[in-house]
C-alpha cells in the first residue's frame, strides 16, 4: 500500500484525531471520577478551617494560663506543616474514599446509638445527642489506642511516628504527626470502622468538631484542662505524660479521646498537681525544615546518629526491645486534678 498517497495521509490524519480524541476523554474521565480536585479542594478548605478555629482557640488559653511558653517560629512552623499534612491526607482519604467504593465495603455490623438512647423530650434528647457521640468517639478509640501501641511497638511504624514525638515545642498549632500516618490510620482504624459502623445521631459536623478540639487540647501547652473530667476525656494534662522525655512516663496514656482503654489495659498514669514534664526525644531533634518533616522517617543519618546515641529516648523508644530494656508496662495509681 502506498503510504504517501493523498487519501492515506487523510485517513491516517482522522484516525490520529479519532485516538487523541478517546485519549482525552479517558484522562478527562479519569480526572472527574478519580481526581475529583473540586471535591478534594473543599475537603482541604473545610479541614484546615477546622484545624485552625480550634488551634487558635487552644493557643488563646496557651497565652493565658501557660504551662510552657515557646518561640513564636513554632506556632509559623506549626501552621506550615498543617498545610502540608491536611493537603497529602485530603489526597489520601480521597483514594480510600474511592477503594471502599469499587471494592463495595459495607459495614458487617450497624450499632446506632442514636435510635437506642432516644426521648420524647427535646431537652433529654440533647443531651442523649451528646452522649450518643461520646460513645461513638470512645468506641472508635478502641481500634486508635491499639494502632497508637503497635506505632510505639513495631519499628517500622515507630520511625514513621517518631515525627510526632520528636516535638519539643509541643503547643496546639505545633503537633503535627507525619505525612504518612493516614495510610495506618487508613489500615488500623478506619477500616475496621467501615465494617463495624457505629452511628450516634448526632450531626457528623458536630462531632468533628468535638474530636478536633479535643485533639488540639491534648496537646496544647496550657494549665487549662478538663480536671476530673480527665477520667473519662483525654485531655492535655493526661497526654503530655505520653510525650514525656522522663523514663517512669514510659508506654503510657495511648488513647486519643478517651482514657478508659489505657484503664482497662492498665496503661494509664494519672499526673500530679504539678507535673508538667518536658516533651521530645533526647536524641533526635525536631525537624524544623519541609525536609526535614517529610524525610524525618526516611533520613538514615539520623537514625544512625539516634542508634548510636546514648540518649533514652532514641530508635527503640517504642521499638521491639522497648519492653525488654525498660521492663514491663505497669499503672500508676497515683492521681490528681
Amino acid at each position: 500500500m502506498d503510504t504517501h498517497h493523498p487519501n492515506n495521509r487523510f485517513c491516517n490524519l482522522g484516525k490520529f484525531r479519532i485516538v487523541r480524541f478517546v485519549v482525552r476523554q479517558f484522562v478527562g474521565a479519569i480526572k472527574m471520577h478519580v481526581l475529583d480536585v473540586g471535591e478534594m479542594a473543599q475537603l482541604f478548605v473545610k479541614s484546615f478551617k477546622l484545624v485552625a478555629i480550634f488551634a487558635t482557640a487552644c493557643v488563646v488559653l496557651e497565652v493565658i494560663f501557660p504551662a510552657y511558653r515557646y518561640s513564636f517560629a513554632s506556632y509559623i512552623r506549626g501552621a506550615r506543616n498543617w498545610i502540608i499534612r491536611i493537603g497529602c491526607g485530603t489526597l489520601i482519604w480521597h483514594f480510600y474514599a474511592l477503594g471502599l467504593k469499587w471494592l463495595g465495603v459495607k459495614p458487617l455490623l450497624t450499632i446506632n446509638f442514636g435510635a437506642l438512647l432516644h426521648s420524647n423530650s427535646p431537652i433529654i434528647n440533647t443531651g442523649f445527642a451528646v452522649l450518643s457521640g461520646v460513645l461513638v468517639a470512645i468506641a472508635g478509640d478502641f481500634f486508635y489506642y491499639w494502632m497508637h501501641r503497635a506505632q510505639h511497638a513495631v519499628p517500622f511504624l515507630w520511625r514513621l511516628h517518631a515525627t510526632h514525638h520528636s516535638i519539643r515545642e509541643l503547643t496546639a498549632w505545633n503537633c503535627n504527626h507525619h505525612i504518612s500516618e493516614p495510610f495506618v490510620y487508613a489500615a488500623f482504624v478506619a477500616l475496621p470502622l467501615a465494617l463495624i459502623h457505629f452511628e450516634s445521631g448526632v450531626v457528623p459536623v458536630a462531632a468533628m468538631a468535638l474530636i478536633t478540639f479535643q485533639a488540639h487540647l491534648s496537646h496544647s501547652s496550657t494549665r487549662f484542662n478538663l480536671g476530673p473530667l480527665r477520667y473519662l476525656i483525654g485531655d492535655n494534662k493526661f497526654h503530655r505524660i505520653h510525650h514525656s522525655t522522663e523514663l517512669h512516663h514510659r508506654h503510657k496514656n495511648y488513647g486519643f479521646f478517651t482514657t478508659v482503654w489505657d484503664t482497662i489495659f492498665r496503661t494509664a498514669y494519672w499526673p500530679k498537681i504539678n507535673e508538667w514534664p518536658e516533651v521530645g526525644m533526647r536524641n533526635q531533634p525536631e525537624p524544623l525544615t519541609v525536609r526535614d518533616f517529610i524525610m524525618f522517617p526516611f533520613d538514615q543519618r539520623r537514625w544512625r546518629k539516634a542508634k548510636a546515641g546514648s540518649g533514652t529516648q532514641g530508635i527503640e523508644t517504642g521499638g521491639l526491645n522497648a519492653v525488654k530494656r525498660d521492663g514491663p508496662i505497669h499503672s500508676d495509681s497515683s492521681s490528681a486534678i
